[in-house]
């Protein structure tokens, strides 16, 4: 499944970095969605060529879901505490490694769960453990989806095709939610027909 990232930007972009990110899948907005208080809360990659557009941006209620390239450095008087800003210019491959990172250290909150790289964490009670590859990926989808088909887990990330009979999607949902009540969270997955469901009881 391709990861999903935010680029902003005050340039029409998103053809370019389609390209240069064939494996994630790239939604491109405008820098002024920085500007107020409603912060998208998802973060993702900033990109800035103005000194003004940094005394716009409302840093303070910016958090490290953000990373941010720019060719110029932002004025001493701004007080930018949590993104990382990456000065610019650099190789294509040292943009494509920082985007890597950031995407892997990124993490997803559901309730009272965070997801962070293959670590699963119970917010209340500090209980944790790891996950696979496909979990976390098949956990990432149902937090961060709004309509969950079991259909769309099967062919893109258990890559099964539609025709074939397997029990496989059962079984990582099965060790996913042993796992959510290892850590005692009140996290429950529901299935109904092609349809999945994340929710708290």
């Amino acid at each position: 499944m391709k990861k999903k990232i935010n680029f902003f930007s005050n340039q029409s972009s998103e053809k370019f970095l389609s390209q240069l990110f064939p494996d994630l899948l790239i939604t491109s907005k405008n820098l002024n969605e920085l500007y107020n208080d409603k912060i998208p809360t998802e973060g993702g990659v900033v990109l800035i060529n103005d000194s003004l557009e940094f005394t716009k941006i409302n840093f303070k209620k910016m958090n490290k879901e953000f990373l941010f390239f720019s060719n110029i450095a932002p004025s001493s008087n701004i007080v930018i505490k949590n993104p990382d800003i990456i000065k610019s210019p650099l190789l294509i491959s040292q943009i494509r490694s920082e985007i890597k990172k950031f995407l892997s250290n990124k993490s997803i909150n559901f309730k009272d769960i965070e997801v962070i790289d293959r670590e699963l964490i119970n917010v209340k009670n500090n209980n944790s453990c790891k996950i696979t590859d496909i979990e976390y990926e098949i956990l990432t989808y149902l937090i961060t989806s709004k309509d969950c088909s079991k259909e769309y887990i099967k062919n893109n990330i258990l890559m099964i095709k539609s025709s074939l009979m397997t029990n496989s999607l059962d079984s990582h949902l099965t060790r996913i939610r042993k796992k959510l009540d290892k850590l005692q969270t009140g996290i429950k997955i529901k299935a109904s027909n092609d349809k999945l469901i994340i929710y708290t009881n």
